[in-house]
């Protein structure tokens, strides 16, 4: 499959600029090279966020509110294989979607492994949905209006999170957005072979992240695989979005699949030609879409 233009800018910037590949880092040195190279979007809105933190089971959780009009509220979750990624690495995202939806948007910065193995990151996850819920008027959101929303290892969280909130009968988010999510550890899917060894994201890469994060966690566990769950019926309607050049691609497509056969609405869009979180690039048109269609159906 030939690489979008977008795609293939993107990837020549990042072979170009002397990133070295995150497998080849001590997790420290992947945070800093992290932060270093992240490009923030000089056109993204400009308004006041606030800054929080809430208990958690592994210690504080920090948050950051991106307050909107309506009274839709979605609770998101950054990728950067559980092991990388903050606040500031989803900032422009965030921006984009609340002004495009009218949601306030809070997003959450888990722990991250291997420092916090699995499933720290799912309890972060699960505390910071259920303490939004609890306290959803205090921002002028209605909690039978509040959405999850993930990208890559965020997705994995985003739909995690909801698998367990089913099992323990608890209140759900009315929809769940999954944007290039990982949700089989197995890596079994043809997309993992179809795009092994070229791209933004590998297959070492994802064995990699799998491992830090997993650790000697059986990797079937439901809530670390979502592909796994041997019943997906009672979930929230979900919102799927993949990029075609992606070793997840699969893993998004048959969770859609999956939930559909369970009789939950599940609509997947594909973005042929696009590599594994394109929608975080903000700077490209692709992400421009997803960041609308997302909206559109938060508006909805």
């Amino acid at each position: 499959m030939a690489l979008h233009r977008e795609a293939q800018a993107v990837l020549d910037g990042m072979q170009g600029s002397g990133m070295r590949p995150f497998i080849e880092l001590t997790p420290e040195e992947a945070r800093a090279q992290s932060r270093a190279f992240r490009r923030p979007d000089p056109h993204a809105p400009a308004f006041e966020t606030m800054d929080t933190e809430v208990r958690g089971t592994h210690g504080p959780i920090k948050l950051r509110f991106y307050p909107g009009g309506s009274d839709t509220g979605v609770v998101f979750f950054h990728g950067g294989g559980w092991m990388y990624g903050d606040l500031d690495m989803a900032d422009s995202f965030c921006r984009f979607l609340t002004r495009m939806s009218g949601a306030t948007v809070m997003s959450v910065d888990y722990h991250l492994a291997p420092e916090h193995r699995y499933p720290a990151a799912l309890d972060d996850a699960v505390i910071a949905i259920q303490w939004l819920m609890a306290k959803a008027h205090e921002y002028a959101i209605d909690p039978a209006k509040l959405v999850v929303c993930g990208s890559s290892a965020g997705g994995n969280l985003a739909a995690a999170a909801c698998l367990k909130l089913r099992d323990q009968q608890a209140a759900l988010p009315s929809l769940q957005v999954l944007l290039c999510p990982a949700l089989d550890a197995t890596m079994t899917a043809p997309s993992y072979d179809e795009h092994s060894s070229s791209g933004f994201l590998t297959r070492a890469d994802m064995a990699h992240y799998w491992s830090a994060y997993l650790g000697d966690t059986d990797p079937s566990d439901p809530y670390a695989s979502p592909l796994a769950a041997a019943d997906l019926s009672g979930l929230p309607p979900a919102l799927i979005v993949t990029a075609g050049a992606d070793p997840l691609r699969d893993d998004g497509e048959r969770y859609a699949d999956r939930l559909r056969e369970a009789g939950v609405d599940a609509d997947c869009l594909r973005f042929d030609g696009h590599l594994h979180a394109f929608p975080m690039t903000t700077a490209v048109g692709a992400s421009t879409l997803v960041i609308g269609a997302v909206a559109a159906r938060l508006r909805s």
